[in-house]
């Protein structure tokens, strides 16, 4: 309920209209987090290839909340729809 009133509802839905649009910090925890759920397991654990090629970075870096980003990347492949939803949700829910 918590992330109902600090977040735009639409975000919080995934609704496509507010993930095209977005910018500055969320956009930037938004590129974090799916380069790392997308890219294979490694260590470091938030290190990954694909972002800031060809070296990669750590995404600690993007603001995608990584303890929730690594616990969420095993199921990337099950969900459709976006991730940085319930990571968000989940985040404000907990801590």
């Amino acid at each position: 309920m918590i992330a109902f009133l600090i977040f735009p509802v639409d975000m919080l839905l995934g609704a496509q209209r507010y993930w095209n649009s977005i910018a500055g910090d969320n956009g930037t925890s938004l590129i974090g987090f799916y380069a790392l759920a997308h890219d294979r397991w490694s260590w470091p654990v938030l290190y990954t290839q694909l972002s800031n090629f060809p070296g990669g970075a750590n995404i600690y870096y993007s603001d995608a909340i990584p303890v929730l980003a690594v616990f969420f990347k095993r199921f990337t492949r099950f969900l459709a729809f976006s991730f940085l939803t319930l990571v968000f949700g989940f985040s404000f829910h907990t801590f």
